[in-house]
């Protein structure tokens, strides 16, 4: 079984490869910059360079990831790009 900090370490190399700024955190909710003690990825989620909302991804010690972001802020983003002819 890998450990979260390897995990930890992963995510934030995939994350860093789409995205610029990423907020991390560790286990007690306090800023780090080491990403093996990162529990929690925040970043702002763009599509074509749009800004869609912020994401939280948290990982628990059993490597378990969560994902939240805004959906209501997302759908009513998706409606008015289709309303305004943009492929989404």
């Amino acid at each position: 079984m890998r450990s979260v900090e390897n995990i930890a370490e992963e995510l934030f190399d995939k994350i860093r490869s789409r995205v610029a700024n990423i907020k991390l955190g560790d286990e007690n909710g306090a800023v780090t910059t080491n990403p093996t003690q990162a529990r929690f990825f925040e970043f702002q989620f763009k599509h074509r360079d749009l800004p869609i909302g912020a994401v939280t991804i948290s990982l628990n010690e059993e490597g378990i990831l969560q994902v939240t972001f805004l959906t209501v802020w997302l759908k009513m983003r998706i409606a008015a790009q289709r309303m305004l002819g943009m492929d989404f």
